[in-house]
């Protein structure tokens, strides 16, 4: 059975990542953001979980963990070497085994994140052709 870097990392959390990493972290009526890695004009929520872009037209609504620390070290190799490195004392399995199965974790990251641009894709076809199936553009002082 072949394990998910979420299914052995499931602690790590997105403001624990930021503050890691030494990002600035911005704090507006209760909620925390930060800016998108290599994408400073696109700003995101820091949510318990995950990474929510702030305005629909944010390269990616949502980014786990992985794919943050992706846009920072400009590859998932990158980023997974990082959470073992930095994060290995919260793993769900002995640190011993973290090397053993790196391979496996870079490969099911880069897995899932071309499937969710492919179903993501399937939407731009359908927001092109009608504003009622697309959301708005946010705009300040609305």
């Amino acid at each position: 059975m072949s394990l998910t870097a979420q299914e052995v990392f499931p602690r790590l959390s997105p403001h624990q990542v930021v503050v890691g990493l030494g990002l600035p972290v911005e704090e507006r009526d209760g909620l925390l953001f930060t800016l998108l890695p290599r994408h400073p004009e696109h700003e995101l929520q820091i949510d318990n979980t995950e990474f929510v872009g702030v305005t629909y037209y944010a390269p990616k609504p949502a980014y786990s963990v992985f794919d943050f620390l992706e846009c920072y070290f400009g590859s998932y190799d990158e980023a997974i070497n990082h959470v073992i490195r930095e994060y290995f004392h919260r793993a769900t399995i002995p640190s011993w085994m973290l090397s053993g199965i790196r391979d496996q974790l870079v490969q099911d990251l880069k897995d899932q994140r071309d499937q969710f641009d492919d179903i993501l894709a399937l939407s731009i076809p359908f927001r092109s052709q009608s504003t009622k199936l697309s959301r708005p553009r946010c705009t300040v002082g609305a």
